[in-house]
């Protein structure tokens, strides 16, 4: 048989034998990726920083949708929103 043969064997096998690793992986993957982008759909803000957080959320895989929910999303995103708020209401005084 052809060393071609050997080496998808052996790549199939390797699949299956982490396969419990991978899918479980690849779905919160994929849950996070959904998830992120339906929050994103339904929040009210501008069109450049939804298209920001579109291109992180794609393009930086698991890490992306995970820093939108702790950024835009969470306390951390509401925390910056309220001190930004202050500033402009202090920078309007002057």
């Amino acid at each position: 048989m052809s060393d071609f043969y050997y080496a998808i064997t052996y790549l199939i096998d390797f699949l299956m034998e982490w396969l419990w690793i991978f899918l479980p992986l690849a779905l919160i993957q994929w849950g996070l990726f959904i998830a992120a982008l339906i929050s994103l759909l339904r929040k009210d803000a501008p069109r450049s920083e939804k298209i920001t957080w579109f291109l992180l959320i794609f393009f930086v895989n698991t890490i992306g949708p995970i820093l939108y929910f702790l950024i835009a999303s969470g306390k951390i995103g509401e925390e910056a929103e309220r001190r930004k708020r202050e500033e402009d209401e202090r920078s309007r005084k002057y």
